[in-house]
């Protein structure tokens, strides 16, 4: 597919820079599947191996970016200023975690032959480390897991890259919807090598079908996306000689997969946001020029597929959970740990070891890693000078986002799905989960990237507007004495 990009006054030389992947495109295509793929490990999707891997990938970010700049065909403007920007909050939460490590919350205290582990009193204008010695991975493999998925605002030189890249992601996404159907349909609560791993709620190869309902939301999305886009590159081709059945079909496999999801905020979602988006679909493609009486065999089965999930996902918003109770007290004890230590939190994954210090009596003072409110947890574990950062940030791109025009489709679908994402990380974990996390990030940058890209042509959207050019770059010959004009 060829980018609408207004491209007339480019050079066929320039067009061939802007369509061909450069040395950093390909790496960065390559990294951002493999790390795809790693993300899914099975059973375990916070492994310190996984975390690891992570780290090393992510320490190779500055070398990517290094690799970007040399073989990039066009100027390129205060790219690592930039990137040192968009990384500080990662690097801050970093500092604060290093001055954690001189004040420990938790204390060992021997009664009996028995350890016991006790809440301290500490100085709330100090940064906190609960438990550095398992909890450092985290913060470095999800850090750099944000460093990864940056580059993709920053490398990306063309809308080509995304209109390559992405469908592959799509494509693993609905083989792994295939493997999770495939379980179900078989009667098998977990896969056969996660049976070590106990869970109940298993969807494919997630050990939370929470985490599965938000990771299918994602890039059913994207599906969408793609199918509107071939519908408006592709307008004088029959639908059926086109790539959007097949888009078409994952997103069906994505968003139908919610019926067999247990968490009721992350099914309900996953099965409305296919709903929605469904029926702009169906609009979009009865103004087509097809027969009459194929319209109405459409909208008959369109209305069938639309009106199922989203019967199911009302219903199921309106039937009270078993697990409410627990959600709401694991909220609560999250809010109350905010309030005792609200400017630096209590560290990261320290929710984990302190939750059973501030939950009720009537959880059994039972250990849990999630919250059930990534926001709530957020600002437990980071608090105010953590979280703040991090919010700003995104909102100051959002806000670059809305200024210029936005008559793309696929960013605008890409970032409502994102949105979706965070309205559910309220009453839902789906942050904790390294392949939400880094399929929202990635995400959330081709949006941005992507309208970037549409607005500016491909060699000037990373250079910055100089009229004179300082002396000290110019490479043609100047005299800067003294003028001797005479006058009549």
């Amino acid at each position: 597919m060829k980018s609408p990009v207004q491209d007339s006054h480019l050079a066929l030389r320039d067009k061939l820079l802007r369509d061909n992947f450069t040395l950093a495109e390909t790496l960065l295509c390559c990294i951002l599947i493999l790390c795809s793929l790693a993300v899914l490990y099975p059973g375990q999707p916070r492994s310190n191996w996984l975390l690891c891997f992570f780290f090393i990938i992510g320490a190779l970010t500055p070398v990517l970016l290094k690799t970007h700049e040399v073989t990039h065909p066009f100027f390129i403007d205060k790219l690592w200023s930039r990137f040192g920007l968009l990384i500080a909050p990662f690097l801050l939460l970093q500092f604060t975690y290093i001055i954690g490590l001189f004040q420990a919350p938790l204390v060992s205290v021997l009664l009996e032959e028995t350890t016991y582990r006790q809440l301290v009193p500490i100085n709330i204008f100090q940064p906190t480390s609960t438990e550095p010695n398992s909890t450092w991975i985290a913060l470095l493999g999800f850090g750099c897991i944000y460093a990864i998925s940056l580059t993709v605002l920053i490398i990306p030189k063309s809308i080509a890259y995304f209109e390559r890249v992405l469908p592959w992601f799509c494509l693993i996404a609905s083989l792994i919807a295939v493997f999770g159907y495939m379980q179900k349909i078989g009667g098998h609560d977990a896969p056969f090598y996660a049976r070590e791993h106990p869970s109940d709620d298993y969807f494919s190869i997630f050990a939370y079908d929470g985490h599965w309902a938000a990771y299918a939301l994602l890039w059913m999305t994207a599906c969408f996306g793609f199918t509107f886009l071939t519908l408006a590159y592709a307008k004088n081709i029959p639908f059926s000689k086109t790539m959007a059945p097949w888009y078409l079909s994952g997103a069906l496999l994505l968003g139908y997969s919610g019926f067999f999801v247990q968490s009721r905020f992350s099914s309900s979602l996953l099965l409305l946001y296919f709903s929605i988006f469904a029926t702009l679909f169906t609009l979009s493609y009865l103004k087509r020029p097809i027969a009459r009486a194929l319209k109405i065999k459409v909208g008959i089965a369109s209305t069938l597929l639309i009106a199922l999930p989203a019967g199911v996902a009302l219903q199921r918003l309106m039937q009270p959970h078993p697990f409410d109770s627990t959600a709401v007290g694991l909220r609560q004890a999250a809010y109350r740990m905010f309030l005792d230590n609200p400017l630096f939190g209590w560290g990261m994954d320290a929710f984990t070891h302190l939750s059973q210090f501030y939950q009720s009596d009537l959880l059994l003072s039972q250990s849990h890693e999630r919250a059930f409110s990534d926001i709530l947890q957020m600002l437990a574990e980071f608090g105010l000078v953590g979280s703040i950062p991090i919010i700003l940030l995104f909102l100051w791109q959002l806000l670059r986002y809305f200024r210029g025009p936005n008559a793309q489709v696929l960013p605008n679908l890409l970032l409502a799905a994102c949105f979706g994402i965070v309205l559910l990380s309220f009453v839902d974990s789906p942050f904790m989960s390294p392949a939400v996390f880094m399929s929202f990030l990635i995400l959330f940058f081709s949006a941005l990237r992507w309208t970037e890209l549409s607005r500016a042509s491909v060699d000037v959207v990373d250079t910055d507007t100089v009229v004179v050019t300082n002396s000290n770059l110019r490479k043609v010959p100047f005299y800067t004495g003294p003028k001797k004009e005479a006058f009549k």
